[in-house]
């Protein structure tokens, strides 16, 4: 695990360097320097930390009405200004930290249309169920052979048990069966990744799925659907909205068995049982006019928020 420090400096950087500084700073000491004005610096240790959080944390009231003793808000605005310098600065690190996972997943799946799964390995989450129905796919739209990938996440199971040994053996099964018969070189139409996934490469995953399909056959409050439309919106409304690099456009599988299904409005329901539908569900999903997957997308969004 690669740590990088986020952290101001107690000398004041001409604006012209401060791109050199900063890498300087990452290159040698893995530091990441949020550059705060001199006047903002001085307001927030010397003025607001110390005259007012400090005492304040220490339960200390004021004694007397001197100035030392009044709300500046002055320091206060300080305050803010440099906690909303640190946030952009984090912001960039994170972007950093990952949207280099996405690229790499980009150069993996280039020319693929992702469709993804995430799901703990229990009998309830349709895993094999989904397989069967991208297998069925593949079969009845020739087309997307070597062209669609389905990437499932697949944490591992929490409990043991001889119905849960079954299904495993199922799922492996049916990955075999299926690369076997529609792989070609380079591509695998299956791709199981059955290890704890972290939220980051989670998000880069999300950020590459043209879709994700939930096929559990009972579930309560799921919340894959709803991080997958958050992420396929991108870092902020204010990004254009782009064709090309997939932001802007979510398209959802899900069960009519799960509990949060009413909620998605822009989302293709289907009765995760029925291998057929379903395959015709995936196959929809993908096939949509942009225009269309947008849409959903916005519909979905609105539903997110609310």
């Amino acid at each position: 695990m690669e740590v990088l420090y986020v952290g101001s400096l107690k000398v004041d950087v001409d604006p012209k360097g401060q791109d050199d500084v900063s890498q300087l700073l990452l290159d040698r000491f893995k530091c990441v320097p949020a550059f705060l004005p001199p006047d903002i610096l001085n307001k927030i240790y010397d003025g607001f930390c110390k005259q007012h959080l400090w005492p304040l944390f220490h339960y200390m009231l004021p004694f007397s009405t001197n100035h030392r003793g009044r709300f500046d808000r002055s320091l206060w605005e300080a305050y803010v200004a440099a906690n909303k310098i640190f946030s952009q600065r984090f912001e960039s690190v994170l972007r950093l930290a990952d949207d280099w996972r996405v690229g790499e997943l980009k150069q993996q799946f280039e020319g693929k249309t992702v469709l993804l799964g995430v799901n703990d390995m229990d009998v309830f989450k349709g895993v094999n169920l989904k397989l069967l129905a991208m297998e069925q796919m593949l079969k009845q739209h020739p087309k997307w052979q070597g062209r669609a990938v389905l990437v499932q996440i697949t944490n591992p199971a929490r409990g043991r048990g001889k119905d849960l040994e079954e299904i495993q053996a199922k799922i492996q099964e049916s990955c075999k069966r299926i690369n076997e018969a529609f792989g070609q070189p380079g591509c695998e139409p299956i791709v199981f990744i059955d290890r704890p996934v972290s939220l980051s490469e989670r998000v880069a995953y999300y950020s590459v799925a043209e879709c994700v399909v939930v096929t559990v056959v009972r579930d309560g409050m799921n919340l894959t659907p709803y991080e997958y439309i958050v992420c396929r919106q991108g870092v902020s409304d204010s990004e254009p909205s782009s064709e090309s690099n997939g932001t802007k456009k979510s398209m959802l599988v899900v069960s009519e068995f799960i509990g949060c299904s009413p909620s998605l409005s822009g989302a293709i329901r289907v009765n995760p049982w029925n291998i057929e539908s379903t395959s015709e569900a995936m196959n929809e999903a993908i096939s949509m006019a942009n225009a269309e997957k947008q849409l959903r997308h916005k519909n979905q969004l609105q539903n997110c928020s609310s």
